[in-house]
């Protein structure tokens, strides 16, 4: 490995940015504060407004000039990061113009669609390192053959997590943010909330968007149940780590991920992990975090576990919680690249 050479700039080119975007969260904004001259992000697409960012293409735009500006934009840099599949197409320009590509997948391979595999098929023999972000995602490219693949986990923004206040006023307070889609089990973790019967009024707070959205409000709707669960829709990355900050315990059914961030944001806010048994989740207890595991995807495994959680006495919650805040200043997304900086960036 080598040191990072502080004239190579370096160009990330995003399908499209929003406030949880990971690729510009994780990746450029913590970049840009270490090496402000040498990064720049563009984006097809952009839902946010900021100085920051590019975009290169709008309902308007001309298809010829659209690709002058992504040529122009990979002549102006040493590397191209690349995070979607979709997007490795315009490697082309980046090949031709002797650029270094690095490409990070973000989610385990059995998630991409049959286009994005097809794409890597083509597309890899270009990549100067193609970056698993955990270790899961490592394991599935390598039982399907790629070559110069590297492990580099996931980080997080700690600073921001770990500057908010927390207020956790309702002990028996559970949360959850991310895509409301099949893969989630959003619907099944409401159910089995509802469906408790107990003296404990339990709060869950769902934050996010997705194809599973109509459904969690019709069986919120009718449920009758003493146990409250609050649909807050699409928010922010800020108001997101506010509503871990108020929260006692964080809960994933997901079976497959990449690096589950969100599960990391919410122990960094003082959240006790509750976690569906999956290959992503058994990763971090691997790294020494701790967490209440839900074994199967049956409602009893998981309402019995949620009954394990709020039953933790304070003595074991501050357990979970002294070990957890020790073990997560390893997931920095400044540690990230640091690691980016041994294996690419130099």
């Amino acid at each position: 490995m080598k040191d990072f050479n502080k004239n190579k700039k370096i160009l990330r080119l995003l399908l499209s940015v929003s406030h949880n975007s990971g690729p510009y969260n994780q990746f450029f904004l913590t970049s840009l504060k270490i090496w402000p001259d040498q990064v720049r992000c563009v984006t097809l697409k952009s839902k946010i407004k900021t100085e920051n960012i590019t975009q290169l293409y709008d309902s308007k735009s001309n298809f010829f000039i659209f690709l002058y500006s992504i040529f122009k934009s990979i002549y102006w840099t040493d590397i191209l990061h690349l995070h979607h599949a979709n997007l490795l197409p315009f490697s082309i320009f980046a090949f031709i113009l002797k650029k270094r590509i690095i490409f990070t997948l973000g989610t385990e391979y059995k998630n991409l669609k049959f286009h994005h595999r097809f794409l890597l098929r083509i597309f890899n023999r270009f990549f100067f390192a193609f970056i698993a972000c955990s270790k899961c995602v490592e394991e599935g490219l390598n039982k399907k053959g790629y070559k110069n693949v590297f492990l580099i986990r996931h980080g997080i923004n700690l600073e921001e997590c770990l500057n908010i206040k927390q207020t956790k006023l309702n002990k028996y307070s559970i949360c959850f943010a991310g895509r409301l889609i099949p893969e989630k089990n959003i619907p099944l973790l409401t159910e089995s909330i509802l469906s408790l019967g107990n003296k404990k009024k339990i709060t869950l707070s769902i934050a996010g968007i997705g194809s599973e959205l109509s459904k969690l409000k019709t069986l919120t709707t009718n449920f009758n149940s003493l146990n409250v669960v609050d649909i807050l829709g699409q928010l922010s990355r800020k108001q997101v780590r506010n509503v871990f900050a108020s929260s006692q315990f964080y809960i994933s059914l997901s079976k497959s991920d990449g690096m589950p961030i969100a599960v990391l944001e919410a122990i960094a806010c003082g959240c006790i992990p509750i976690l569906f048994n999956s290959r992503p989740h058994q990763e971090l207890s691997e790294l020494g975090l701790q967490f209440i595991s839900i074994p199967t995807d049956s409602i009893t495994d998981i309402k019995n576990s949620i009954l394990n959680a709020i039953n933790l006495s304070k003595e074991e919650i501050e357990s979970i919680r002294v070990n957890n805040n020790q073990k997560i200043l390893n997931f920095s997304s400044t540690n990230m690249l640091e690691r980016y900086k041994q294996i690419a960036y130099y």
